[in-house]
């Protein structure tokens, strides 16, 4: 009787360390909450633009002229005119992003109510 060893080559090895590779992932990053440091940078960024969107609104709130203007603008110019009248929340400084941001928090029209405090 002839014995019957198991063929094992590279292509198998390969597949085993690709397998186990995509397994550890897979268990940092949904077992153990683990992301990259692109990705942990990323969200961090949005937190801050969250956090800061009222502070810009309130900013913006109290400017009668730039209310003014932000009523009078088309909808697509609106981000444009938040971003010039708050350049700089702290040491953030406003981007496009933070500005369309602030833009959505505050809304179509300002009535001067919502100006004078």
């Amino acid at each position: 009787m002839q014995s019957v060893t198991p063929s094992f080559n590279l292509t198998h090895a390969a597949w085993v360390i690709v397998g186990t590779a995509i397994s550890m992932w897979v268990l940092l990053a949904y077992g153990f909450g683990w992301m990259s440091p692109g990705t942990h940078r990323t969200l961090a960024a949005l937190e801050v633009q969250e956090a800061l969107v009222p502070i810009c609104a309130e900013r913006f709130k109290g400017m009668p002229e730039e209310v003014a203007k932000y009523n009078a603008a088309q909808s697509y110019n609106r981000s444009g005119i938040v971003r010039a009248a708050v350049p700089k929340l702290g040491t953030h400084e406003v981007d496009y992003t933070l500005a369309r941001l602030c833009t959505d928090a505050l809304g179509d029209k300002l009535t001067t109510a919502a100006v004078t405090k």
